[in-house]
């Protein structure tokens, strides 16, 4: 029977809580985690059903970390280290009540953005198995810290993960410590994975990667790192962007789909096939295409698709090569 309750002299019937509820958690997955869990306080029929939320698990802290970076940077009001700690303790405390009150099988999206440090890694281990556990499709770790952003005897360490991931199709890991064989194993382990954002690692210095199923792939190194040496060989890559690092070394090697590439970095030295690219986006200092080290004329990659050709910071060789682009 249908609830019905009096507002200002006008009946209103509450028919969504005649809804089974599989339905109702269904429509409370399409909220934001926040309302989800308010939706507990509409009746004694609700209260638990927000925990079987499947949708966006965003643990954004970014405004609290914004606050104390801000007060970091004025001498008469920096927060102390306890202060610090404390907003990291609090931080955990919230996740995993979260997450440990989750009853559902399924989440979308498991979303973590504080300046976390190694000494949380038991705990960022344990909510990123859990969300494997219950097929997320996306993971975002960005615990970018602003006392110590450089320092790698803080910085949280991926550990090599051996175990299938059948549901998870995009990666984002900021200021995550990843060996090139850890990313490695754990891209072999995750058969539909489509988009792997890479910030700020410490330990990825050499890194020759191969999936069949990646699409979108980004680098960003750290700051005064290098040279790198890279590989890809991914068959379904579409876009690939790299940001920053002198001296580095690009190969591609089975990547016919590769359409766009941005680069953005002081000193590159590219292998590729140039003719399948649509949009090229560039900001490097100086820029080596396989087959066009000296930049003559006669040496210029044959470029016939592109579209879209975006340059900054140009040298001379750079400008030879553009005018030797086909119209």
């Amino acid at each position: 029977m249908s609830k019905k309750r009096n507002i200002n002299g006008v009946e209103i019937v509450d028919r969504i809580s005649e809804l089974p509820d599989d339905l109702i958690t269904s429509i409370i997955s399409c909220l934001t985690l926040k309302q989800a869990a308010s939706t507990s306080l509409i009746s004694t029929r609700w209260k638990d059903l927000w925990k079987l939320y499947s949708g966006h698990f965003d643990f954004d802290g970014s405004p609290i970390v914004q606050a104390m970076q801000n007060r970091y940077q004025q001498p008469d009001n920096k927060p102390t280290a306890r202060a610090l700690q404390l907003r990291r303790y609090k931080f955990v405390e919230w996740v995993n009540h979260v997450l440990q009150s989750h009853q559902g099988g399924t989440m979308e999206q498991l979303r973590i953005v504080f300046d976390l440090q190694k000494r949380s890694y038991q705990k960022i281990d344990e909510w990123f198995q859990l969300a494997l556990v219950k097929n997320v499709h996306s993971i975002e770790l960005d615990l970018t810290s602003f006392v110590s952003p450089n320092n790698p005897s803080t910085c949280y360490e991926f550990p090599i993960r051996s175990r299938s991931h059948c549901g998870l199709k995009t990666l984002v890991l900021k200021h995550v410590d990843i060996s090139g064989h850890a990313l490695q194993t754990l891209v072999d382990n995750c058969p539909n994975l489509e988009e792997l954002d890479i910030a700020f690692s410490m330990s990825l210095k050499v890194l020759h990667l191969s999936s069949p199923t990646l699409k979108h792939l980004t680098f960003t190194p750290r700051l005064g790192f290098g040279p790198m040496d890279i590989k890809i060989s991914a068959p379904n890559l579409l876009f690939f962007s790299w940001i920053g690092v002198k001296k580095s070394k690009l190969v591609f090697e089975d990547v016919p789909k590769l359409q766009c590439m941005t680069l953005q970095g002081y000193w590159y030295h590219i292998q590729s096939h140039h003719s399948q690219f649509d949009e090229l986006v560039l900001s490097a200092y100086v820029l080596f295409l396989d087959g066009c080290e000296n930049m003559g004329n006669t040496n210029i990659p044959e470029l016939s698709r592109l579209k879209f050709l975006t340059i900054t910071h140009m040298q001379s060789r750079i400008i030879h090569f553009v005018y030797s682009l086909p119209t």
